[in-house]
Parts: C-alpha cells; structure tokens; sequence
C-alpha cells in the first residue's frame, strides 16, 4: 500500500501510532469473573501478554518518545512492555478509555494510588505528574464517544506536535481516534488486538511501513485502508486463526447516524500509513471489532 503525497501539514513532523490492547483474559476463561475482584476491568491473558510483547519489539526501534494510554489495567499492561524497553513512561489519558455507551456498569479506572498497591510493577511504568488531558465523562452515546476521540486526539496531536507518540486504547475509540484526525467518518479501521495503525504529517508520509520486515507471519499483516459506506455497527469478535478463541454469540448491532459524526471531510494534514498492521504479531489479526460494511 503506498500512502498519498498531501501537500499541507502541520509545522513540526509528527507521527502516530494507534494500538489496540492485547487479548483479554476473560475472552477465553468463562469462569474469570466469577472470582475476579474487578471483573469489569480484566487482565491481559497471557496469550494478551505475548501480543504485547511482540508489539513492543515491533515498536521499539520506531523512534517513539510519547506513551498514552487509556488507564484501564489491560491498555496499561499492554503499554507496559514497550514502556520498560525504551525507558519512557506512560501517561493516562481518559481521552483513550474505552466506549462506555452500551454498559450497563460502565468499567471505572484503577487511580494511581490503587495500581499501585494492587501491579506495583505496572505503577512503575506510569508517569505520576502527568493530568488527563480529558476531565472524566458519564456514558456516551455512538455520536458522543465519535466527538470524545475527535478532540482527544487533536488535543493529543497538538500538545506532543513533533513527537512520535503511541497511543494504546480499546476497538471503538481506536476506530474514532483514527477517523477522528483523518476526518474521514465512514473510514474502515482494523482493529485486531496488539494492530497498529500509523498516521503521519502529510509532508512526512513515505510508503506502506510494516512493524516487521517479514510479511508472512500473517495473512492480515498489511491491510489496506477501504471505504465504509454502512452506518451500522456491528461487534465482530473474529480471530484469523486460532477460532476456538471466538466467543460464541451472534453479534452486537448498534444504530450510528454517522450524520452526526464529527469531520464529515478528509483532513488534508494527515496522512494513514498503515491500517490495522498485524505484521509484528505471530499469529496475526485476532480479535477483530468493526463497522461493517
């Protein structure tokens, strides 16, 4: 895939990439909530745990200086790994948390204080002076969650402009981040769990880069960047490979009015250089949560 050649952009050079966290534990142990003390916000299952690893060895030469993450304990674990190899620590951004619309008990963060006492190591790897650049919010609609990324990441992309930032969140806000800053409301993202997706400044943008140099570790390891033209979402816990992970269950369909959507109109100082990419991961696209066509 090679990324178009845009001739406005912002004055610094700034890369993004956009991760998804690892596979959860409660995805493949039926019986983990039953004993879980915060069963709303699950571990990384050590297949997860691998994920995050691979993810961290895939980025870790990328040049990243910036880490946010929305603070649940499995986007901070998944952070955790690239954090400790490149010695730069993660700052929570509410701004990243996971979509609380359809919840009945939406899932509420550990604070600083609680991670600690509970994953000292993972405390650790967080930047204790860093504030959320988004105040806490209550339960979003589809339309409120698409505004909440929109100006998060803009915000995010103005206050580190010149830096190479990842940002680790959760299917749905990975979906609005990105079509938030490319202002492309009906863009198909990939979402599969550890995948990335990399947006640059326009001036900046050179071909289709993979995490690995190998393409062979998976059939989805470069996913081009389709157009969407549904305005219906649909939950697809799909796995490209190990399907016994699959939860059973039809999917959950939700009704968006991408009307309403923030940036109807493609942003012409971004530039999406990677969709998706699972080249890194061994077992490539897992997991994957999108807008149906």
């Amino acid at each position: 895939h090679r990324a178009s050649k845009m001739t406005t952009s912002p004055s610094k050079i700034t890369t993004i990439y956009i991760a998804r966290h690892g596979i959860r534990e409660d995805w493949g142990n039926n019986d983990w909530k039953r004993t879980a003390p915060r069963p709303l916000d699950p571990l990384l299952a050590p297949e997860g745990e691998a994920q995050a690893e691979e993810l961290a060895l895939g980025l870790k030469d990328k040049g990243i200086d910036t880490i946010l993450a929305s603070p649940m304990t499995r986007t901070i674990q998944t952070a955790s790994k690239l954090s400790r190899m490149i010695n730069v620590p993660i700052k929570p951004e509410l701004g990243l948390l996971e979509w609380l619309g359809p919840k009945k008990d939406p899932p509420v963060p550990l604070t600083l204080d609680e991670l600690r006492a509970l994953f000292p190591d993972l405390a650790a790897c967080v930047a204790a002076d860093y504030t959320s650049m988004m105040p806490p919010f209550p339960r979003e609609s589809d339309a409120m969650m698409f505004s909440r990324c929109e100006t998060s990441i803009k915000d995010i992309a103005s206050r580190f402009e010149g830096h190479t930032i990842l940002l680790v969140s959760h299917a749905a806000p990975v979906i609005g981040l990105v079509r938030g800053l490319l202002g492309q409301a009906k863009l198909e993202v990939r979402t599969g769990t550890c995948s990335v997706t990399k947006i640059v400044t326009a001036t900046q943008s050179n071909d289709h880069d993979n995490l690995s140099s190998s393409s062979s570790s998976s059939s989805s390891s470069s996913n081009p960047v389709p157009s969407s033209t549904s305005s219906t979402l649909v939950q697809q816990e799909l796995t490209v490979q190990d399907s016994h992970l699959v939860p059973a269950g039809p999917s959950t369909v939700h009704s968006v009015d991408t009307s309403t959507s923030p940036s109807s109109s493609p942003s012409s100082s971004w530039v999406i250089e990677s969709n998706g990419d699972c080249s890194h991961l061994s077992k490539g696209e897992q997991y994957h949560w999108a807008f149906t066509l």
